[in-house]
């Protein structure tokens, strides 16, 4: 009889299976002998104690063990007669040397005794590394009952038992908070650093689940840190986007996610996204630097062959490329024997790659490895064990003539892409990468490789070898080998080798989209030289205002620096009296680069990669010293420094611009934080691509239900693993409601009902239209 209820004794077995515990070897097991309100419920009698007299009942609350395993502990440090404390003692050190899972962690010595009992405060260290190793390797929660891990572990000489899964969730939280705090921390520096001018660029995109219902969005927050005078990134992770995707929908989950982390609708300068008509819809009013991202894309999406593009003849050229490469992906026998095939020239042995339909640059990649491959390509097809069926998979000679010639075209299109998904591309670098695309595409000849041959040279070293002993060479960098080229004309020239009719309307096709997408004299919205942030961040740039005449009377349109200067101006208005002070030194290492001590490619084998014709030949600025004093930080300061700046930049010498600000940021101090509001809007939409990369594989099948509860928290820390502290102090403890609150607060957007939120012109300049579909 225990509290009023009769129990019978009854085996160990009974437990359930999830309790499973090397604890009921120490108790006497017994049941209700009713079955009314049965839940698991047992009474427990430890037989420890029975061999010094006691009798000790123990109330195990839905057979859990955990008290019984408090009493073993509690009992061999308490106040019981010696022999009763050493008897508890050996089951307490039974009981961790054969620990099955729970949270109660402790440290047993090589030689299976106890060294010491890990406090709470302990065990949360342990657990917090426990759960970064998971964000960092994106493993689920069995990843702690991984047999190599779990090796690993005992390597160690520590007996550690991984957390919960209600534990893992806790402790996740706490990461979460640690590193929204720090970003609301860096986004209130810049708020003072900035004086009242926008800064904050937003990079925005969605994603919705295969198969699904379940749709996400990922936003990227970019910024020019003032201090240290480079670009930076803050990934606010990837949030669940629920409701209708229409564009009013989405500029409220847009403002409502920037505003949990402090990030106000004055502070937003510009904005990029690479996703549907909705989404543009809905970013039209930040500054339209949106359209830098969908128009670098669409220059290799012009090149890629599609259903009912206007390059039928590369289409299926195309489709015979990726046939012969996924034979390898299907056959890995054969496979293998081509990696096999020995080539002396060339001993790196490299496998085909497959174009990804959502990548545009994916498809460039695969033709240079094909065309890199050729050696051992050309000895396999040579084969007689091969069957008929598997020769048809051989290339023509004609298709490589294509092949190389494909390209040619696209290498200048794949060149500016990559560029322009730099983390520190600003749009004025983009802007000159832009127009040298245009006028490289406007050529009436293209260096093309030569029909697929041996290597010249292989490998970073011996490049810069053969173009240091031969300069006169006429040469290309192609998948990290070096071939010979020949200059190809676009048009049928004759007496002339000429491109074929696949490339020549590869090349038709890029110059109507360029014209199209990024100088659209029939659309403003379409057009670079209409785009205030664009023309800003042109102007701003040494060598700026020239610059955008040059293009400007190229391209046979109006002049566009008055509207360029306007919209700097128009800043210059927004600009108040700064509560602090910049750094006057410049920070060391900042214009020379990142500081790294890898050697950086030679001139010659930059020419020797790129196949861009840059506008303008100019080396770079002289550094030009100024002994004017800085004013007080204010609009009117700022025009008369613009008046200044503008007169500098009419000599001086194109170099990148955030270099030549932090060489003259005491010159220009007003306008430096002008500067610093520009150049950090972004060109591309990768960074947000990225972000679901990671979060795809969170959310699959496989994974355990944490991941999909809990994406936005894993995806926040880890993509900001870096500001998380190494000591586990740092980091806020947070009780069972406030870890609860913290999370209601990240899930706290609600769509509205009927397609959005009222008053849509709240971030809408109403300047632009809106995009058509088209696009």
């Amino acid at each position: 009889m225990h509290k009023g209820e009769d129990w019978k004794l009854a085996p160990a077995f009974v437990a359930q299976s999830d309790t499973r515990t090397p604890l009921w070897g120490l108790l006497d097991v017994y049941e209700r002998l009713t079955d009314a309100d049965a839940a698991g419920d047992v009474l427990a009698r430890c037989r420890v104690c029975a061999l010094t007299g006691a009798d000790t009942f123990l109330f195990l609350k839905g057979g859990a063990p955990s008290n019984g395993t408090k009493h073993m502990e509690g009992t061999a440090k308490g106040k019981a007669s010696p022999c009763r404390r050493a008897d508890h003692l050996q089951a307490a050190l039974y009981l961790a040397k054969n620990a099955q899972g729970g949270n109660r962690t402790r440290v047993v010595a090589a030689n299976g005794t106890i060294r010491r009992f890990m406090q709470p405060k302990a065990r949360r260290e342990h657990h917090l590394r426990f759960v970064q190793m998971q964000v960092m390797t994106r493993s689920p929660h069995a990843f702690g009952q991984n047999l190599y891990v779990r090796m690993f572990l005992d390597g160690l000489k520590a007996q550690y038992s991984p957390p919960a899964l209600d534990t893992v969730a806790h402790l996740l939280t706490e990461l979460a908070t640690f590193v929204s705090d720090a970003l609301r921390s860096v986004i209130s520096v810049a708020k003072e650093q900035y004086a009242g001018v926008p800064f904050c660029h937003v990079v925005t995109d969605l994603w919705t689940e295969e198969h699904s219902h379940r749709s996400y969005g990922s936003l990227v927050l970019r910024l020019t840190d003032l201090e240290a005078g480079t670009a930076r990134e803050l990934s606010l992770g990837v949030w669940r986007c629920s409701g209708r995707h229409n564009y009013k929908n989405i500029r409220s989950w847009v403002a409502n996610r920037l505003s949990f982390l402090g990030v106000e609708l004055q502070d937003v300068s510009s904005a990029t996204t690479d996703s549907g008509s909705n989404e543009r819809k809905a970013m039209i009013g930040f500054s339209g630097a949106w359209r830098a991202s969908r128009l670098l894309t669409s220059g290799g999406r012009a090149g890629r062959a599609r259903t009912g593009c206007r390059n039928t003849m590369a289409r299926e050229f195309l489709e015979r490329a990726r046939g012969t490469i996924r034979f390898f992906e299907h056959f890995p026998v054969e496979a293998l024997a081509l990696s096999e095939i020995v080539v002396p020239e060339d001993v790196a042995s490299r496998n085909l790659t497959q174009d990804v339909v959502t990548r545009w640059g994916s498809t460039y990649l695969a033709l240079c490895r094909l065309y890199t491959i050729w050696p051992r390509l050309s000895v396999f097809f040579r084969s007689t064990s091969l069957s008929a069926g598997q020769r048809k998979r051989k290339l023509l000679n004609r298709d490589w003539d294509v092949l190389r010639q494909l390209i040619a075209v696209l290498s200048p299109a794949f060149e500016v892409t990559k560029a322009s998904e730099k983390s520190a591309a600003t749009l004025a670098e983009i802007f000159v990468l832009v127009v040298a695309l245009r006028k490289t595409m406007l050529e009436d000849a293209l260096n093309v490789p030569l029909f697929p041959e041996l290597p010249l040279a292989v490998g970073g070293a011996a490049i810069e070898t053969y173009i240091d002993e031969y300069p006169d060479d006429a040469v290309i960098e192609i998948d990290g080998r070096l071939y010979p080229c020949v200059l190809t004309f676009v048009d049928e020239t004759p007496g002339q080798e000429c491109l074929d009719e696949e490339a020549r309307t590869a090349v038709y096709v890029l110059r109507d989209e360029i014209d199209r997408l990024f100088l659209n004299t029939l659309d403003n919205s379409k057009n670079w030289l209409k785009n205030k942030a664009v023309l800003s961040s042109v102007y701003l740039t040494p060598g700026g205002a020239r610059l955008l005449r040059e293009v400007a009377a190229w391209l046979e349109v109006e002049d566009p620096i008055d509207d360029a200067e306007a919209a700097v101006v128009h800043m210059c208005d927004k600009l108040i009296d700064a509560r602090g002070t910049l750094a006057t030194e410049p920070t060391p290492g900042v214009a020379g680069g990142s500081g790294s001590a890898s050697r950086n490619p030679s001139e010659a084998r930059m020419e020797a990669r790129s196949s861009l014709t840059h506008w303008g030949a100019g080396p770079g600025a002289t550094p030009c010293t100024s002994a004017a004093a800085r004013p007080q930080s204010s609009a009117s300061h700022a025009r008369m420094e613009l008046v200044a700046f503008s007169r500098l930049s009419e000599t001086a010498e194109r170099e990148p611009p955030l270099a030549f600000w932090v060489r003259h940021r005491q010159q220009f101090p007003s306008l430096y934080i002008l500067a610093g509001s520009f150049f950090g809007a972004v060109g591309s939409s990768s960074s947000c691509e990225r972000a679901f990369s990671l979060t795809g594989g969170l959310v699959s099948e496989e994974r355990s239900s944490l991941s999909v509860d809990t994406v936005e928290m894993h995806s926040l820390v880890a993509a900001n693993m870096g500001m998380v502290p190494t000591q586990s102090s740092a980091v806020p403890t947070l009780t069972r409601a406030q870890a609860r609150a913290f999370r209601d607060r990240m899930n706290s957007f609600v769509p509205e009902e009927e397609g959005g939120v009222d008053g849509v012109d709240e971030w809408s300049s109403g300047e632009s239209p809106p995009p058509s579909d088209d696009e």
